[in-house]
């Protein structure tokens, strides 16, 4: 079958090379198979065979019949690249999401940028898709964003992140194996081009961005300063917000302050966020986004607090 295309026959390397800007790595490529594959009175003659020629030779019984499966493994490995492009852009624009690419000289893109339609402002402008290497479906999207830098540098151990030293990182499930943080924020990677990829990326990405605007916005409803709220707790425990406060901003700050004393952020993670109520931790929330379910989780422990902790207002606010 392969003796049939005429892109395989009558080429010679050298002029391949010079009309295809043909690589290093598959010249050399070329020169390895010609000498495993074909005898040596035959690499004599010419140093270099085009996969044409081999072909040809292994039609004339001159070169073994496993010259077909490298033939064909040779152009699955150089197309990979435009497979996995061809079929994540056209789900973008079945999802009508806008990109551009990085496209290099006679090549196909590598790099696919892109934005949600949902983002807000200027979030998450920066979103690169990464087709990996050429002869792999292994795909990746990274993300720069601080909040998952400084979660980044957290999971190290340093203790100079707005999250301060009170706040570890959170487990993460075994469905979310393929999100990891980067130094430069977080990168979610994939295994193989499906034909719903795209759309189960905008899912994770949907995640944790929601679970990043929540844990942002609970750091700054709780503080961070992990070690004074300990003694604050201890030391304010039984204080009772004012009925008949001067004023409404009276009263909703002195709330604020109660709930400072009161809640304590314990984790931080991807697509979760852990804190606890109580100096001696009367109730523990994990508040996370579980995938394939619409919205946000909260866990509560022990069991028997549930439904009677107000808690769940301040989620519906902050969600």
């Amino acid at each position: 079958m392969l003796s049939l295309i005429p892109a395989l026959q009558d080429l010679d390397a050298k002029a391949r090379f010079s009309k295809r800007g043909r690589t290093s790595e598959s010249d050399h490529f070329q020169q390895v198979s010609s000498k495993m594959l074909v005898p040596s009175d035959m690499v004599s003659k010419n140093e270099r065979y085009s996969y044409g020629n081999l072909i040809a030779e292994a039609n004339k019984g001159n070169a073994p019949s496993s010259i077909y499966v490298s033939a064909l493994l040779h152009v699955v490995r150089h197309c990979s690249l435009c497979i996995k492009h061809a079929r994540l852009t056209s789900q973008m624009d079945e999802l009508d999401i806008p990109y551009v690419e990085e496209v290099g000289l006679r090549n196909a893109s590598s790099n696919i940028w892109f934005r949600l339609p949902y983002a807000r402002g200027d979030s998450w402008q920066h979103i690169c898709l990464r087709l990996g290497r050429p002869g792999s479906m292994y795909w990746d999207v990274k993300i720069n964003d601080q909040h998952f830098r400084d979660l980044w540098e957290l999971q190290k151990g340093s203790s100079s992140t707005p999250w301060g030293s009170g706040v570890r990182i959170a487990n993460t499930s075994d469905v979310d194996s393929h999100i990891r943080y980067d130094p430069d924020g977080v990168v979610l990677s994939y295994q193989s081009v499906e034909s719903d990829s795209i759309k189960k990326l905008v899912a994770d990405i949907q995640r944790l961005s929601n679970a990043r605007m929540f844990a942002l916005g609970m750091r700054k409803l709780l503080g961070v300063k992990a070690d004074e709220r300990q003694e604050e707790i201890s030391a304010n425990s039984d204080v009772k917000v004012p009925i008949g406060g001067k004023n409404a901003h009276e009263g909703a700050d002195k709330l604020s302050e109660l709930m400072r004393r009161a809640f304590r952020i314990e984790a931080v993670g991807l697509v979760s966020l852990w804190f606890s109520f109580g100096s001696g931790v009367l109730a523990r929330f994990v508040v996370e986004w579980e995938l394939g379910k619409e919205g946000c989780t909260m866990h509560v422990s022990p069991d028997q607090l549930w439904p009677h902790t107000k808690v769940c207002y301040i989620l519906v606010l902050l969600c």
